[in-house]
This record gives C-alpha cells, sequence and structure tokens, in this order.
C-alpha cells in the first residue's frame, strides 16, 4: 500500500499556482528541479537537512503562515508560525490600545496606519489586527 504522498500534493499545488516550473522552483531553493520532481511525484521526501531549503520553496511560492505551517508539517517538519489563538489579543494590548485611542481623537482622522517591515511577522500583525477590530468595525479594518 502507498503511504499518501501530502507534502508533494501541497508542492505541486503551490508550484502551479504561480505557474513556476519544477526547474524556477529548485533554481530559487538551490536544489534540482530534478529534486522537486522527486518530492512532488513521493520517490523521495526531503531529508532532515533541508528544512532550510523547505522553508525558502515556501516563501518562493508566496504561502501564508498556516499554509506555510501546513507545507512543513507535511516534510516531517516543525511550524515555522507558532501563535495560540490567544495571543494575538493578549501582547501590546494597552500599547495598542493607547495608539489607536490617540488616533481617534486626531483631527483630521487617521485613514491609513503603516507599520514597519518586521511587524508583518506573527504574532505583532496578528495582535495589531485583533486589537483594530475590537475598537473599529471589521469592515473599518483591512490588512493589506
Amino acid at each position: 500500500m502507498t503511504m499518501p504522498n501530502r507534502f508533494g500534493e501541497l508542492l505541486t499545488k503551490h508550484r502551479q499556482r504561480i505557474r513556476a516550473s519544477m526547474n524556477k522552483v529548485g533554481y530559487a531553493i538551490n536544489l534540482a528541479g530534478a529534486t522537486i520532481l522527486n518530492w512532488e511525484n513521493g520517490t523521495f521526501m526531503p531529508r532532515k537537512n533541508h528544512r532550510d531549503e523547505v522553508v525558502a520553496g515556501a516563501q518562493f511560492l508566496r504561502l501564508t503562515e498556516q499554509e506555510t505551517n501546513e507545507f512543513l508539517e507535511a516534510a516531517d517538519f516543525d511550524k515555522e508560525y507558532v501563535l495560540s489563538e490567544d495571543l494575538a489579543g493578549a501582547i501590546f494590548v494597552e500599547f495598542i490600545r493607547e495608539l489607536f485611542t490617540n488616533l481617534l481623537h486626531r483631527n483630521p482622522p487617521v485613514m491609513l496606519l503603516l507599520t514597519q517591515a518586521n511587524w508583518g511577522e506573527p504574532p505583532f500583525r496578528e495582535a495589531l489586527l485583533t486589537q483594530a477590530r475590537k475598537i473599529f468595525s471589521p469592515n473599518e479594518v483591512l490588512h493589506i
């Protein structure tokens, strides 16, 4: 009985979604296109020393944090992003509440809030968005 190749299925799906060839994915992560083929068809799985390449592949494939975690787990690696649902509501609460309170009282009101690039990393982005949705209506909060 053949074991399902979830990693290969995900790799194929995400690669095809961005219309990248196996060779292009391989080149982007410093592996041969034949390695990508072998991963996709289940001939081989990524070795333990290929975690960095699999993470680089997730980035190249433009995967979300959730997709990246699923991708890594399918390759038998630990998750890259560990974020409990409660953490986003708990960190920086006072700072963010004060920030939004100040923004609410500005004249004219703030229409757009930009953050540093590294704030895109969990759990900071989620904390900011969680608190924004508590203060503003959800249809007023858009993450781009």
